[in-house]
């Protein structure tokens, strides 16, 4: 993307963080917007109209990519959910209307869209309706539908993309594969076989690593076209049964599983593939990281954080 002007909301995240070495990579000038701060970003609140106008005179993006919002699991209400999944993007996508400025926009949703699905209806491509069963699924729907708009009515060039589940390094440990990892980190330093808890064993995920994910990212920001909506997912469902088989050849020490009822959620997806054949047509786009790479990542990431638990501790 040389000579690309990258703004990105939500730098300082998961995402954020990974996102924006990929686009200093790919060679665009890169921008990051977040409300905790972090590094060069411009630390402040998509609430606030004047700050965000003054953030998009001064950068003057030709692309705007908007991750910033908040997750299921962190103990956050409908309300909040709403307010920082739908209206900060509302407030966004004006606020690059008033500007009047040529800008491509790319809004990171989820496949969280599409509900609960039946084995049969996999995979699935972008053409599924909306069926949300979370609060998180029907906050990113109706983002979705504020994007749309906004694109048929203004004319805004926006394009969503759908993610399904990410994996990799600086992913936070309420989410499945950290909290796998993380439990059999600190069991490693204990003889015998090491068990670890999840909540239901059997549900399967469309996992996907954050480093193709970004490479997605930046090939649709240069040739995804508005008004688009684009899966970006690995095409393979995985339970978490799977994943600890694999985590167990990894640490090359027997793991069992126990389901936690604590864990298990009250409204929780089943059964989810996704269908990445619009992304891979229009960018030529493909996973390329392996699954099991992904996982050793984690797992060594954990390993570490673990290790400098241990060492203070002492």
């Amino acid at each position: 993307m040389t000579g690309a002007r990258v703004l990105v909301t939500g730098s300082s995240g998961f995402v954020g963080t990974h996102l924006m070495a990929g686009l200093i990579e790919s060679g665009a000038d890169v921008y990051g917007l977040d409300r905790s701060g972090g590094g060069s970003c411009f630390c402040g609140d998509l609430r606030s109209g004047p700050f965000l106008l003054g953030v998009l005179r001064e950068t003057r993006p030709t692309h705007v990519i908007h991750l910033a919002g908040v997750l299921p699991g962190a103990g956050h209400d409908a309300v909040t959910l709403y307010e920082e999944n739908v209206l900060n993007t509302v407030r966004l996508l004006e606020g690059i209307r008033v500007s009047a400025a040529d800008i491509k926009v790319l809004v990171a949703s989820s496949s969280a869209v599409y509900g609960d699905t039946r084995p049969e209806e996999n995979p699935l491509s972008e053409d599924r309706p909306f069926r949300p069963i979370t609060e998180y699924g029907v906050s990113k729907a109706a983002q979705e539908i504020a994007v749309l708009q906004q694109h048929l009515a203004h004319g805004l060039r926006a394009v969503r993309l759908r993610t399904f589940n990410l994996v990799g390094q600086g992913q936070s440990s309420q989410l499945l594969l950290p909290a796998l990892a993380h439990q059999i980190a600190r069991a490693e330093h204990e003889p015998g076989p090491i068990v670890v808890h999840a909540g239901n064993l059997d549900s399967r995920r469309d996992f996907v690593d954050v480093r193709d994910a970004v490479r997605a990212y930046v090939g649709l920001a240069e040739r995804g076209a508005p008004g688009e909506v684009y899966n970006v997912c690995g095409g393979r469902g995985r339970s978490a049964r799977e994943c600890v088989d694999l985590f167990a050849r990894l640490v090359n020490r027997p793991i069992r599983v126990e389901c936690d009822e604590a864990l298990v959620r009250r409204v929780e997806i089943a059964d989810q593939v996704g269908d990445a054949t619009r992304l891979r047509e229009t960018t030529g786009w493909r996973p390329e990281i392996p699954f099991e790479e992904s996982l050793r990542d984690v797992l060594n990431e954990w390993r570490e954080r673990v290790r400098v638990e241990r060492e203070v501790a002492r």
